[in-house]
């Protein structure tokens, strides 16, 4: 967030950028920076609730999601309006329940439908219809290329696999994160809202879903590591 607030100098103008430059874009963030900065701000405030459970580790959350949204989203800044949606909708979600909120499916999905016929008009309003059918084109013509040969692609399923393994396979170390945390299924949720908006909005979005995959997998390996040690077993 730091570079992205100072000019994305990292991001764009090294040999060996966090984000590569392969979108075309000149300034803002990418679509890898993009999955990193969304995966690590969901994970962060996630934890944070738990690790923190006390009104100032809820409003440390808080303020993580929110500035990341407008590190994200502001024209100054990340400059990807459709990025920033997409995490203010996930985002919100796992606040709500960050905030003890009972999250109700009908409600979240109402909510969602509503935040996004909003962001579609005001996106619309902002640009030009020929611009937008271009764009679409464009995003079709460098996503389905990638299915054939990205990694990024790949490591959704061997995330996929892995969280199978872990689950399913003694000693089902995740089965106990799961039980312990209780930021978990809040925290997976935006996290398939993210992967899931950010196929559709972005381009090319297919790899969206590998990089934070990836990020995921770093967390995942450790705390169910740590489960076997340290987390209260909830099973007998």
């Amino acid at each position: 967030m730091v570079d992205l607030v100072t000019g994305a100098h990292l991001e764009l103008n090294t040999v060996f950028g966090y984000s590569a430059t392969f979108d075309v874009r000149v300034g803002g963030v990418g679509g890898w920076a993009y999955a990193q900065l969304t995966a690590a701000a969901m994970l962060l405030a996630g934890l944070l609730a738990w690790r923190v459970p006390s009104p100032t580790g809820k409003r440390i959350a808080f303020a993580v999601l929110g500035v990341s949204v407008v590190v994200i989203g502001a024209p100054f800044f990340g400059n990807d309006f459709d990025g920033g949606v997409v995490a203010a909708i996930a985002f919100g979600l796992l606040a709500w329940s960050i905030a003890g909120r009972t999250l109700r499916a009908v409600a979240a999905t109402a909510a969602i439908a509503v935040f996004l016929v909003v962001a579609v008009a005001i996106g619309i309003a902002t640009s030009e219809s020929s611009n937008a059918l271009s764009d679409a084109n464009r995003s079709v013509k460098q996503n389905v290329p990638l299915f054939q040969h990205s990694v990024l692609v790949g490591m959704v399923f061997v995330v996929g696999l892995l969280l199978a393994y872990l689950w399913c396979v003694r000693p089902q170390s995740l089965r106990d994160v799961a039980a312990a945390i209780p930021t978990v299924r809040p925290t997976m949720v935006a996290f398939v809202i993210v992967a899931a908006l950010g196929v559709v909005l972005n381009d090319p979005g297919v790899s969206i879903p590998g990089m934070m995959a990836v990020v995921m997998e770093s967390s995942v390996v450790h705390l169910s590591a740590r489960s076997l040690r340290e987390l209260p077993k909830t099973r007998s």
